[in-house]
C-alpha cells in the first residue's frame, strides 16, 4: 500500500494520514496557493476494470461539489493522479466523533443529552438536505 505522505497532489502538499477505509485513504495537507489545510481522499484498488468505479467517482464528486450545507464539507477539486482519483476537501479541525467519544469512554464520562440531540440532528439535516438533491449516503458510520 503507497504511502501519499510527502508527495504532491495537483497544488496540495501531502502531509499525514488522517484514516483508511476499505476503498480509500483520508490525508490531511496543505493547497500551497491557497495556503490553507484540506482534507485530500485518495480511492484505492483500481485496475482496468474498474472504470465504472472511476466514472462513479467523478459523478460524485461533481455532485457533492454542488452542495451547500453547514454539515457537509466542501469539495474543492477532484483529478487522478496514477489512475489513483483523489478529491480535495474542506478539512475540519479536531478529532473524529469516534475518538471523542472513546476519550469520554476511557474517562468514564458520556456525551450530555444535549449535545446528543444537536449531534443527531446536525446529521439528519444533513442527509435531508443531501436526499432532497438526491443524493442518497449508502455509507453513515456511528463516528
Amino acid at each position: 500500500m503507497e504511502s501519499w505522505v510527502g508527495k504532491t497532489l495537483g497544488k496540495v502538499q501531502i502531509e499525514s494520514l488522517v484514516g483508511r477505509g476499505g476503498a480509500a485513504e483520508v490525508y490531511v495537507g496543505t493547497h500551497t496557493t491557497l495556503e490553507r489545510k484540506v482534507a485530500v481522499k485518495i480511492l484505492r484498488n483500481l485496475d482496468d476494470e474498474s472504470s465504472d468505479k472511476l466514472e462513479r467517482f467523478k459523478r460524485e464528486a461533481r455532485v457533492i461539489a454542488k452542495l451547500r450545507h453547514p454539515n457537509i464539507v466542501q469539495v474543492y477539486d477532484f483529478d487522478t493522479i496514477d489512475n489513483n482519483p483523489y478529491l480535495v476537501m474542506e478539512y475540519i479541525e479536531g478529532p473524529s466523533l469516534s475518538k471523542y467519544l472513546n476519550a469520554l469512554h476511557q474517562n468514564k464520562s458520556r456525551l450530555p443529552l444535549p449535545q446528543v440531540v444537536r449531534l443527531v440532528r446536525a446529521v439528519a439535516s444533513a442527509l435531508q438536505y443531501a436526499h432532497n438533491n438526491g443524493i442518497v449516503h449508502r455509507d453513515v458510520k456511528p463516528g
